[in-house]
């Protein structure tokens, strides 16, 4: 064999070697893109499917916190109109006829059950008042007296014994019966 044909021979062997490293390379490199696709299609999937997951949670967060705060103003509004019908009952009760004021007043103070005191009034029930309920709860020999001192309140009085003040205001009075009537109105307004 001659040079050439050895040479031919090894260029030929060299060849074939290097057709089947290329296509070995080829089969392990399309081997890998496919594999590589399968884990990135995997991945993308998984992502997609957490993405969903994290959307559908975040919609039921907000749902429920848009129905918690819808249930927060309808009971905001709610205690409005159960406050605006205690100031109406309030309103009602400075209304009242000036016998049935006094009746009031004077029945409040025979609860209390005292035989002396000073009566606080506000300036207007003072002046307007004053005397007259002096006149009916100092009798059966009872002793009190009208203060100079006035209330800063819509009406009712203050009971003063040494240094203890007994609230009988009319805010005072609707706010004491307001907790035990409270079911009653709620049924009443929203039933």
């Amino acid at each position: 064999m001659s040079i050439e044909q050895i040479k031919d021979k090894i260029l030929e062997s060299a060849q074939q070697d290097a057709r089947r490293i290329f296509d070995k390379a080829k089969m392990e490199s399309r081997a890998k893109v496919y594999e590589a696709q399968r884990i990135a299609d995997i991945k993308i999937r998984e992502a997609k499917e957490k993405a969903i997951g994290d959307a559908t949670r975040l919609k039921s967060r907000k749902e429920s916190m848009a129905n918690l705060e819808a249930r927060k103003m309808h009971l905001a509004t709610k205690q409005e109109v159960i406050s605006a019908c205690f100031e109406e009952a309030l309103a009602e009760l400075r209304k009242l006829p000036e016998d049935r004021y006094l009746q009031l007043l004077a029945h409040k103070l025979e609860e209390m059950d005292y035989r002396e005191g000073e009566i606080v009034l506000n300036k207007s029930d003072r002046d307007a008042i004053g005397e007259k309920l002096l006149e009916q709860v100092n009798r059966d020999g009872r002793h009190f007296v009208l203060s100079s001192d006035t209330l800063d309140a819509l009406g009712g009085f203050v009971l003063r014994i040494g240094r203890i003040e007994l609230d009988s205001t009319l805010e005072m009075m609707v706010s004491s019966v307001r907790e035990a009537v409270m079911p009653e109105v709620v049924s009443a307004l929203f039933d």
